[in-house]
């Protein structure tokens, strides 16, 4: 008979060894997924863009900023993006003490992958460079002083907010011959300012 008292007697204290009765949990609510950003890239814009180029023309090295506006259209396709830009640029830069770069003017094509609320993308098109000589610099005949050639690059931007752009841009400029065997080989790095209409 002492057994089933003692075992009664060890079930009955349990809850109190074990910090009294123990209240069940209310299970942890139920959180739905944040929804997924949903960005149209689809319209005009346009910006202004801070630029610093590095390049050469025939044996002579350069570099220097260039500040430039930009405007364009894109077309949202889902998972990509496709457009088109033009973009004019000005520039003080020296080249071997012989001309001077002014502008460059560009038109292209762009394409990139809508990863939200950033577009990554690569560009490509025609570029056109305005030189002027230096005074009293003797230049070669036949100088090209509106060289055309294209450029090629990779780009990427963010939105700020749904009207507000910052980007990044790397463009490889090639206006082949200023004159005769010398060409002239511009890359320029860029930070843009961009507002959607």
């Amino acid at each position: 008979m002492r057994i089933p008292v003692i075992l009664a007697a060890s079930l009955f204290a349990a809850p109190v060894f074990a910090g009294g009765v123990v209240q069940p949990t209310a299970p942890a609510p139920y959180l739905p997924p944040a929804p997924a950003v949903d960005t149209d890239w689809t319209g005009a814009y346009g910006g202004l863009s801070l630029e610093y180029g590095t390049g050469d023309l025939g044996v002579s090295d350069f570099n220097g900023p260039l500040i430039g506006a930009f405007g364009g259209y894109r077309y949202d396709l889902g998972s990509y993006v496709v457009g088109a830009e033009i973009d004019y640029v000005l520039s003080d830069i020296a080249i071997g003490g012989e001309v001077t770069i002014e502008s460059i003017f560009r038109a292209g094509v762009e394409a990139g992958a809508d990863l939200g609320r950033t577009l990554v993308y690569g560009t490509a098109g025609y570029a056109q460079a305005s030189l002027e000589p230096e005074p009293g610099i003797l230049i070669a005949v036949g100088t090209d002083f509106t060289p055309e050639g294209y450029f090629v690059g990779i780009g990427a931007d963010h939105m700020i907010s749904d009207n507000l752009l910052i980007g990044a841009e790397v463009l490889w400029h090639d206006f082949g011959n200023v004159s005769p065997n010398v060409d002239l080989n511009v890359t320029t790095i860029a930070v843009n300012l961009t507002y959607r209409f």
